[in-house]
């Protein structure tokens, strides 16, 4: 069963409980949760569970078939409505189908879902295909060269196939005009400006709506040439070290994290991935010495862009 309250035949997106719920996550309901899901078999043994920045993981092996994942959202440190979480789960359900169909081979497959709150476990959840490996280690001193060469290769090769393989052109009319990328982000951020509490850019150190109406006044500027770009494909957002799976030998095996990931501008999805561009929040040497690692890792990525060979494709371009 795949439930998405916003499938209902009102039309409208069901209202959530009037509080975020909490969980109720034990091995007796995770397991009556995947039974009742009815396509994904009736024999679970538990094997492990893993923690995230914001996820938990409990990974289930089936008698003959792969192993599954369930992912469940970790509750958030402040008050959060129900329908923004499902909201969340939507999207990222909807990104992965989309990956599923045009067969990106580095992404874990949506076997389930549910977005409701009445499930066994009484929060949305998805359940996905187990990506074997292990989390990707990078530091200032590991791996060695020759595998960090190796890692942004792939990682360049995986990005250039996720465009050139998801593209596709909006000419289709909105509220605010064509689907250009100036639209695209001026409806973001309006979107996120509803949500932002009122007050001086920065107070609180959340964005404020006064930081939203600096953001559309600059939009354009930023944009540049780009501003009428009606070309789009899937972007990830978030690729750092913690979403990259690799075997013992550093080949990439699968991207996770996807709860970021949707169609955008091409301009958005040919951006430098985040593992470029490290948070740094160390002493003056510690961060003199992680910014210029970067810079050589950038310089390794984009090395790809001029090998003579390769194809010029649209994410060649954009990139």
């Amino acid at each position: 069963m795949n439930y998405d309250g916003s499938l209902q035949s009102s039309g409208g997106l069901p209202l959530g409980p009037a509080a975020q719920p909490p969980h109720h996550i034990t091995l007796q309901n995770l397991h009556q949760t995947l039974r009742r899901l009815g396509n994904l078999g009736a024999h679970f043994v538990f094997e492990a569970e893993h923690f995230g920045s914001r996820y938990m993981l409990f990974v289930f092996s089936r008698p003959n078939r792969p192993k599954i994942a369930v992912r469940v959202q970790k509750q958030y440190h402040v008050p959060v409505h129900p329908e923004i979480v499902q909201s969340m789960m939507r999207r990222e359900v909807n990104v992965l189908k989309k990956l599923e169909r045009f067969r990106f081979q580095y992404a874990p497959r949506c076997l389930a879902f549910d977005i409701s709150y009445s499930n066994p476990i009484q929060y949305p959840f998805l359940v996905l295909t187990w990506a074997e490996g292990e989390r990707l280690i990078w530091t200032n001193d590991h791996p060695a060269q020759d595998l960090r060469i190796r890692v942004m290769n792939q990682l360049f090769r995986i990005q250039m196939e996720l465009i050139d393989n998801s593209l596709e052109t909006r000419e289709s009319l909105t509220s605010l005009g064509t689907e250009t990328a100036k639209c695209f982000w001026t409806r973001h951020i309006h979107d996120n400006m509803m949500a932002a509490p009122r007050g001086l850019p920065g107070a609180g150190g959340h964005p404020t709506q006064e930081d939203y109406w600096n953001q559309l006044s600059h939009l354009e500027g930023i944009l540049g040439s780009g501003h009428d770009d009606k070309t789009y494909a899937v972007a990830h957002n978030n690729i750092t070290y913690e979403n990259i799976i690799v075997d013992e030998v550093y080949n990439v095996e699968c991207i996770i994290g996807w709860s970021h990931g949707g169609v955008y501008p091409l301009g958005q999805a040919a951006v430098l991935p985040r593992i470029l561009t490290p948070d740094i929040h160390q002493n003056l040497v510690d961060a003199r010495r992680t910014a210029e690692q970067a810079l050589d890792d950038k310089a390794l990525y984009r090395h790809w862009l001029n090998i003579w060979n390769l194809p010029l494709t649209p994410a060649k371009q954009a990139m």
